[in-house]
């Protein structure tokens, strides 16, 4: 990884909804600053995480009603990772207990922008606190 990529926002998406994950990348893309990654599947984020080292990852709930396990072992393993459920649907209050944050697909691109910009401030709040912590 090159010091011009340490400075993006490393951003994993994992939404099967081709048309959501392009409007999303492409919201994310106009606001500059990040580095996005599609991914596939819950079994694949650990190798995102480890070889792109992903600050953030946003995920469509659904796919984890087959890999929950999978998720909540990653989600433990992995507590600098920030995650959202991406949600456009009903889920039950415990399926989305399981993200840090929840992202509405029904809010503006402004919101989306204002939501992510947050995140990176608890995400620089986070190491700087573990530099400290070591």
């Amino acid at each position: 990884m090159t010091e011009e990529d340490k400075e993006a926002f490393r951003i994993g998406i994992l939404e099967p909804s081709t048309v959501i994950t392009e409007g999303l990348s492409n919201i994310l893309l106009k606001a500059g600053g990040f580095d996005l990654y599609h991914i596939d599947y819950v079994t694949d984020i650990e190798h995102y995480i480890v070889e792109d080292d992903l600050q953030f990852i946003i995920i469509n709930p659904q796919v984890l009603l087959v890999d929950t396990k999978e998720f909540l072992y990653l989600k433990q393993r992995t507590p600098n990772v920030i995650w959202c459920a991406l949600v456009y649907s009903f889920f039950e209050r415990q399926v989305l207990e399981m993200f840090d944050m929840q992202l509405q697909i029904t809010v503006t691109k402004i919101v989306i922008n204002y939501i992510i910009l947050y995140l990176i401030m608890m995400v620089v709040i986070q190491s700087g606190i573990a530099k400290y912590t070591e």
